[in-house]
């Protein structure tokens, strides 16, 4: 099983139905194939930042700094 594969196995797994990819043109070979899946892949154009993507990266970005601080904030108190 190719990478993508296991990658939409995983989200259908979850209970998520992978219908739309946005890409850069390195995913424009899996076209053919995602389409056999009935997934549109939408590839943006060479220096395109996608918006929408651009704020997923920001929000997973976001969570992964509030979990960071989260973590290493908590106070440990050791009773003798």
């Amino acid at each position: 099983m190719t990478s993508h594969k296991q990658i939409i196995k995983t989200y259908n797994a979850r209970g998520f139905k992978v219908i739309h990819i946005l890409a850069n043109g390195k995913f424009e070979c899996l076209r053919k194939s995602l389409k056999h899946e009935g997934i549109i892949l939408n590839i943006s154009a060479r220096d395109e930042h996608v918006p929408k993507v651009e704020r997923y990266i920001c929000t997973i970005k976001e969570r992964c700094e509030q979990q960071s601080t989260h973590y290493h904030s908590k106070n440990i108190c050791i009773a003798s």
